[in-house]
């Protein structure tokens, strides 16, 4: 009788912390080459799925205590996130970075994208950037979102701004193959996007 208690205990947290693991972790795989060098194809990373967790009922709750804790995308933040039909029929997640944020302001002069009138350090990837968008302020509840290849990458440029509920998390763990393991540090890329 023993045995069973056991049995029963060890089967209950183990369905409880594979729900947990479903409900604050994502894993996703790299589809392509728009996120080179930073991201490759076929690589495994986890995304932490919890860290802008959306209720669905936020309107009815005090919008004060919910602002206390819930964190959003910031500029520098690896995302996934469901591109905006047509651009992807299939219900496959794309992963992008954060270019830009509600209120910030956005221009593309000559190849430079200027955040807030300020140069977006350019460190994650070494393309250049060629499309030309006119100062823009990016409105509540949207994100500019590129690819760290910008001569290859399907994102903003094509689909538009991208609304906070479609952004699912941020990228926290390349963890295949292992010899690739990296652990992002999201307040060193705000450093560096601040310098």
């Amino acid at each position: 009788m023993n045995q069973l208690r056991n049995i029963s205990k060890n089967l209950i947290f183990a369905f409880g912390l594979s729900l947990f693991l479903q409900i604050v972790l994502g894993n996703y795989i790299v589809d392509g080459n728009s996120m080179t060098p930073t991201l490759k194809n076929n690589q495994r990373v986890f995304v932490n799925k919890f860290i802008y967790f959306h209720l669905p009922y936020e309107t009815q709750i005090d919008n004060n205590l919910i602002n206390k804790f819930k964190l959003n995308p910031t500029n520098g933040d690896i995302v996934i996130f469901d591109p905006p039909f047509p651009y992807d029929s299939t219900g496959k997640r794309f992963v992008k970075r954060v270019i830009g944020k509600p209120g910030d302001t956005l221009e593309n002069r000559h190849g430079t994208i200027l955040v807030n009138n300020t140069p977006f350090a350019n460190k994650f990837g070494s393309t250049s950037e060629f499309s030309e968008i006119e100062k823009m302020i990016i409105p509540e509840d949207y994100y500019y979102l590129l690819g760290d290849n910008r001569n290859k990458s399907n994102d903003s440029r094509s689909f538009g701004l991208v609304p906070r509920s479609s952004i699912k998390g941020r990228v926290w763990i390349i963890y295949w193959p292992f010899s690739n393991l990296k652990v992002f540090d999201y307040n060193l890329i705000s450093t560096l996007n601040e310098s």
